[in-house]
């Protein structure tokens, strides 16, 4: 089951994009992606600088 909303922001703001992330269901079934799979385009500080 993906991450809700607020966890997705923290991990945007605190993990580099290899960092990998297992994603498990109740029942035991697990999948692990990068960052940079379960948040692709994710919004960060460096398009503030953008114009």
């Amino acid at each position: 089951m993906p991450c809700c909303g607020g966890c997705r922001q923290k991990i945007a703001e605190f993990a580099d994009a290899d960092v990998k992330v297992t994603l498990c269901t109740t029942d035991g079934k697990q999948k692990v992606l990068t960052v940079a799979e379960l948040l692709p385009g994710v919004f960060t500080a460096a398009h503030m600088d953008r114009v």
